[in-house]
């Protein structure tokens, strides 16, 4: 009978048994995924704009050392002279 109203059995970790509703069940689920969803993709979004910052810092210096050589060449070069 409950069945047919679309209720299911469910026991707990003791072994106590209850009774659910299916539907309401698959929608406090359905919330808590597209919740964890949305944290997930936060997160992704995060480490993204985190790792191209840091890209960026890292060929800022690189590009700066490149440039310290070029000039410490450069000085070397007139000195020769």
């Amino acid at each position: 009978m409950l069945k047919k109203a679309g209720y299911h059995i469910h026991k707990n970790e003791l072994g106590h048994r209850g009774f659910f509703k299916f539907e309401d069940f698959k929608e406090k689920q359905m919330k808590f995924n597209q919740k964890l969803l949305k944290q997930i993709q936060q997160r992704d979004e995060y480490i993204s704009k985190k790792l191209e910052n840091r890209h960026r810092e890292f060929l800022d210096a690189v590009k700066g050392i490149q440039e310290t050589q070029k000039f410490i060449a450069a000085s070397e070069e007139k000195k020769k002279k």
